[in-house]
């Protein structure tokens, strides 16, 4: 029945599904209600409060945790229409440092809406997940290979099992509470805190997957909501694999495009840069090269400076950047930019994205325990991206192999959301991370849904690419009007120019402003899932 939670009791693969609302009702408890908020300020333009919740759902008068939540109040109270929640992706994101360092990206919005945010729970100031402290992980980090062989499997074995037993022993119990199931039951109770009677969203990319799961547990409480960089939810949730091969494909695409672009407009490679980008990755292994505080640049540096490099064509002069240097013998903006993918800050210390991304992302999925079935994958990962899948992708789909606390509540279908209102989806032509794929497909399974289609590269639309896009965004969240079906608007930004051998302090200088939009959608944590 649409709308009601298949819920997933301490066993993973133990399906129990409520068949009506009451039904659910009865067993849970009441549900818990939301007090309003106590807001204070917390910045020049956004106010702070506190959302309380209760840790498990279906015992509202248990345990409970605290969620930190920021809104940036509209421009224009006396048209004020409401809240608009929007959530960055991941998963692992911050809501919260989304709203405060985005101002700008929301500006237009923000005039009628109040921009909110909140940290989901396991992240951020939300009860985060620990696993692993950060000399560790940076030891788990500089074990990996540029181009692994199936003889790397035992290592890769080695540190999911590490992975799993710290974030046991750092988290507990808790790591079962993250599931999407939970952070969309929390968004209600927020929504309901708010004083809104119906919910507006704006979620980017997996912030796709909660905007589904919350208009199919509440399609009636939904009062429009924008899925940017969408996911096909049921995939997602039911058949992971597929969905991350999809998405090492999406990345080898997006790949080819950029080293297109660059053979007619940058100089890296004299024109063959494919050439000079596979050689440069033979050089790393066998000569590291200099990077920033003298640690070493190998081959898996590279492609992680340009995975994260692929998430917006802003960012594809940088990478023609840093790679030129790094042809030279400097890697320090390499070096760079593979630590913002990783998550590492100035300071060498990570923050819990990783880990976050890893919890939320093994509670909401179907993945298979034990190595074997991961073992197989080598081939098939080898194929979907002969650039990345073995050296980024199969390595890192070992992590759910030996996760040691199953999900107590994991929603796994349907996604029809019958009962919402028209939903708005919006997909990029060669988006990376998100492949337009599943958009196309979010959009069959919702029981009333319009596609927006941005062509062009990148991850997510929204934002300044697209004025065509903008508008209707913005239109549908103001005004409720559903844009006409089968819409393509052209990519407007294009790249902007770089010079050609950057000075590395110049290069860092602006790769520091770059990476801040790139780290706002949350993204970097995929690279040590």
């Amino acid at each position: 029945m649409t709308g009601i939670p298949s819920r997933r009791p301490r066993g993973r693969m133990a399906l129990v599904a409520a068949t009506a609302a009451s039904a659910w009702v009865l067993a849970a408890g009441a549900p818990a209600a939301a007090a309003p908020l106590a807001w204070a300020p917390c910045g020049a333009t956004v106010e702070c409060a506190t959302l309380t919740v209760p840790l498990d759902h279906s015992a509202p008068t248990g345990a409970t945790l605290d969620i930190p939540v920021i809104r940036s109040p509209a421009a224009n109270r006396a048209r004020r229409i409401g809240a608009l929640v929007v959530n960055p992706g991941g998963p692992g994101g911050s809501g919260v440092e989304f709203v405060r360092d985005g101002t700008s990206l929301f500006s237009t919005l923000n005039r009628r809406f109040d921009i909110v945010g909140f940290d989901p729970r396991g992240t951020g100031g939300t009860r985060p997940v620990a696993c692993l402290d950060s000399p560790a992980q940076a030891l788990l980090a500089a074990s990996a290979e540029a181009f692994p062989g199936p003889d790397a499997r035992d290592g890769y074995v080695a540190g999911a099992r590490a992975l799993a037993d710290a974030c046991r022993a750092n988290t507990g119990d808790f790591l079962g509470d993250v599931s999407t199931e939970n952070v969309a039951r929390d968004m209600d109770l927020l929504r309901e805190a708010l004083g809104d009677t119906r919910l507006t969203y704006l979620g980017f990319s997996y912030g796709t997957y909660l905007g589904a799961t919350y208009a199919a547990l509440f399609p009636r409480r939904v009062r429009a909501l924008v899925l940017d960089g969408a996911l096909d939810p049921d995939e997602y949730a039911n058949r992971p694999l597929e969905t991350d091969l999809q998405q090492a494909r999406g990345f080898e695409r997006a790949m080819g495009r950029f080293l297109e672009w660059c053979r007619l407009e940058c100089e890296f490679g004299d024109g063959d840069p494919e050439a000079a980008l596979a050689a440069l990755l033979r050089r790393a292994d066998i000569a590291p090269l200099r990077g920033v505080d003298a640690r070493p640049v190998r081959g898996i540096e590279v492609l992680n400076a340009a995975v994260i490099s692929l998430y917006s064509r802003q960012t594809w002069p940088l990478l023609a950047g840093a790679l030129q240097l790094a042809d030279l013998g400097d890697g320090s903006v390499i070096q760079l930019l593979s630590d913002a993918a990783t998550g590492r800050d100035d300071q060498g210390e990570y923050g819990n994205g990783a880990a976050a991304f890893n919890a939320i992302t093994i509670a909401d999925r179907a993945y298979p325990s034990g190595a074997e079935p991961y073992d197989a994958l080598y081939d098939a990962w080898t194929a979907a991206s002969p650039l990345f899948g073995r050296g980024i992708f199969w390595p890192a789909s070992y992590a759910p192999a030996f996760w040691p606390v199953p999900a107590r509540d994991r929603y796994t279908g349907p996604f029809t959301a019958r009962g919402a209102p028209p939903i708005l989806v919006v997909g990029t032509t060669f988006d990376p991370a998100t492949p337009f794929e599943g958009s196309v497909a979010l959009t069959a399974r919702l029981d009333r849904a319009v596609l927006l289609t941005m062509a062009g590269d990148g991850h997510t639309a929204y934002g300044g690419n697209s004025n065509c896009i903008d508008l209707r965004v913005e239109r549908y969240l103001v005004s409720l009007r559903v844009p006409a079906s089968g819409i393509t608007c052209p990519q407007q930004a294009t790249p902007p120019a770089f010079p050609v051998e950057p000075a590395p302090a110049a290069a860092a200088s602006r790769l520091r402003a770059a990476v801040a939009r790139l780290r706002m959608h949350g993204q970097g944590a995929r690279l040590l899932r």
